[in-house]
């Protein structure tokens, strides 16, 4: 297994029911896995959102009709339509709905003034959710990712009811709980898009200290790469992209000493986050480009640009040891 790898322990069998192309998983008692397959391949693999399926052995009781499979654990009632897999639940007499969903998070606030709309959360004040997990990819034991089979199904209903802390633990039970953030990132972050040399930006940082502005994240936009210098071949009549967005070598006019500049910034208390669009791949003009073409099994001489595919184990292994760790 690569340091990508991993596993899931897969569903007990007695926790699961399979009618025709549809497979159902009681994984605790407020928790069901509703999937479609047309071919009968289920996915037992890890997703990209979920790391566990096994965490709890509820005890469920199925009644299957024509239309519809209801499936009892020891406090929810999850009933769903063969046809359309609408899941109604119910909590004793309680049907639990969709109704007011707590929302969850924005993917980005680029180019967002004012209102952030956010997509729905794993809580509601009407007791019930769906992660629908079809869109992500399975993580195989190789440590790699694989799509999903063309129109599968994969969703989690979620039947916490109003107990929000309940709930909210047997969803990190689901996915893994959060990592724990370090104490700088919940600090204060300096970042603005400005093409800063390193003096100027080092002697910024000494101004907000003494005017006791306490930061503890330098965040170095985009400029710290080749910016300007593009060659014409790469540049775009879009202006969001006409100034080199992608980049792996240091601007020397504006960073003659990167390794000082980052010194300067840790011996101030300073964690470094740098700006990185890595679409564009890596191309001909980079001062790592030949080593990485090589590694990627692209010859330099083409000038050919190494195209970013992090699902690629070859790219990925030259990605970290050649453009980052250095």
């Amino acid at each position: 297994m690569s340091d990508f790898g991993m596993t899931c322990e897969r569903t007990a069998e007695e926790c699961m029911y399979v009618a025709g192309t549809l497979r159902f998983s009681l994984l605790s008692d407020r928790i069901l896995r509703v999937e479609r397959s047309e071919d009968g391949a289920f996915a037992d693999e890890p997703s990209q959102c979920v790391v566990c399926r096994n965490f709890a052995k509820p005890t469920l009781k199925v009644t299957e009709s024509d239309d519809k499979v209801a499936i009892e654990s020891g406090c929810v009632r999850f009933e769903t339509d063969k046809r359309t897999l609408r899941v109604r639940c119910f909590e004793g007499e309680r049907e639990l709905t969709e109704r007011g969903n707590l929302a969850g998070t924005a993917r980005t606030l680029d180019m967002t003034f004012g209102f952030v709309a956010t997509g729905k959360g794993v809580m509601s004040r009407g007791g019930m959710s769906v992660l629908d997990d079809s869109q992500s990819f399975l993580i195989g034991e190789d440590g790699e990712a694989h799509a999903r089979a063309k129109g599968s199904r994969d969703f989690y209903v979620l039947a916490f009811g109003d107990d929000y802390a309940g709930g909210l633990k047997e969803f990190f039970s689901l996915t893994g709980y959060p990592p724990l953030l370090p104490k700088f990132a919940l600090g204060n972050w300096w970042s603005r898009y400005y093409a800063y040399t390193q003096d100027e930006y080092v002697a910024l940082m000494d101004k907000f200290a003494s005017k006791g502005m306490p930061f503890t994240v330098a965040t170095i936009d985009m400029d710290w790469h080749i910016v300007d210098g593009v060659p014409k071949e790469f540049r775009s009549p879009n202006p969001f992209q006409s100034r080199g967005w992608t980049g792996y070598t240091f601007n020397r006019e504006l960073f003659p000493d990167h390794r000082q500049f980052f010194k300067d910034l840790k011996e101030r208390g300073l964690a470094i986050t740098m700006n990185l669009h890595p679409r564009d791949g890596v191309r001909y003009f980079e001062e790592s480009y030949a080593e990485m073409a090589q590694e990627c099994g692209v010859d330099p001489a083409t000038r050919e640009t190494v195209r970013f595919r992090m699902t690629d184990p070859r790219f990925r292994k030259a990605y970290f040891e050649v453009l980052h760790h250095p």
